[in-house]
């Protein structure tokens, strides 16, 4: 069977509302889900972070999953767990590698948003989808019973802190669609890059066509150096360590795949750190070596995604050149 794993689109939304109530028809009513969808299109909510939809030869939905990123999941080690919050195939697909196709798309979009582990659960008296999850590799941690008891009189749904509770951290539409914006524009640029690298040779990528100005291989390493410095070091607290100078004049010339790899790797790392930020984020100040005119997170992250573009523009008369 042909598969196709693609993100979802707002085309998808009839076929996804169809097996979320499949997937869990005592949850929640039908248009509690028709209301999460909306909002998942629309930037408004938090989960899922993204939802892949595969389909089929017929070219119609057979599956989803949706992800999510956990601070904490059970036995994990790290505070950035990629979750599978839910996985779903039609019953006249499986057993034909859907399943398989959609966490193998899975995991590597929890590569590209920097994370090192990859979570789940299920139902502890479900054995089919426990038997599922260990065969495609995870390795059951613990079998839990979750207990819940009201603290309150309020009526279930409302949600009043305690008098001299803090507030936690909130994401609005806005923010979420600022945070959605600015990734897809680093994204489509990111794109463009690949497209101009992709076809030429790691030879081509360091030879400068013009006796002035950088090469390609030169202007990858400065993009990721800027962007690991700025965004990584800066708010994601990385640890990275910038040397700009070796960024323009490093003699070593790498491999092109390998250059590109270090440069995918900084620009998951900013859609990460993007993802993460919530309302009072975008505001907070900021401060980094050559950018004393920037007040705030918003500005930097706008600055260095469109200094990735600026460069890439760049790239391309260069490469123009190479291949003439």
């Amino acid at each position: 069977m042909a598969i196709t794993i693609r993100s979802a689109a707002k085309a998808d939304a009839d076929a996804w509302l169809r097996m979320r109530k499949a997937l869990w028809p005592e949850d929640e009513g039908e248009e509690q889900h028709s209301a999460e969808i909306v909002q998942y299109f629309a930037g408004s909510i938090r989960e899922p972070l993204e939802v892949l939809i595969a389909v089929g030869e017929s070219a119609e939905p057979v599956g989803f999953a949706e992800l999510s990123i956990r601070s904490h999941a059970e036995d994990c080690l790290t505070d950035r767990v990629a979750y599978l919050e839910g996985w779903y195939v039609e019953p006249s697909a499986r057993r034909t590698g859907v399943g398989r196709a959609l966490v193998g798309a899975a995991e590597e979009w929890a590569r590209r948003q920097g994370c090192i582990e990859f979570g789940s659960d299920a139902l502890i008296d479900n054995e089919v989808s426990a038997q599922a999850h260990r065969t495609l590799g995870f390795e059951q941690t613990a079998e839990i019973r979750c207990f819940r008891k009201s603290l309150t009189t309020t009526e279930p749904g409302s949600h009043q802190p305690a008098a001299g509770a803090s507030e936690p951290s909130t994401t609005s539409a806005l923010s979420s669609q600022v945070a959605k914006s600015l990734s897809f524009h680093l994204e489509r640029v990111r794109a463009k890059v690949h497209t101009i690298v992709d076809p030429l040779s790691t030879d081509q990528i360091w030879r400068k066509p013009y006796p002035y100005g950088n090469s390609i291989g030169h202007l990858l390493l400065h993009l990721t150096g800027n962007l690991s410095y700025y965004i990584g070091t800066q708010i994601a607290e990385t640890g990275y360590v910038r040397d700009r100078p070796k960024e323009f004049a490093d003699s070593s010339m790498p491999p092109k795949d390998q250059t590109l790899e270090r440069f995918d790797r900084a620009v998951d790392m900013v859609l990460a750190t993007l993802a993460a930020q919530h309302d009072a984020d975008w505001s907070s100040p900021y401060h980094g070596v050559g950018s004393e005119d920037v007040r705030d997170r918003l500005g930097i992250f706008v600055r260095c995604i469109s200094h990735v573009d600026h460069h890439a523009g760049q790239m391309i008369y260069l490469a123009r050149e190479l291949t003439q």
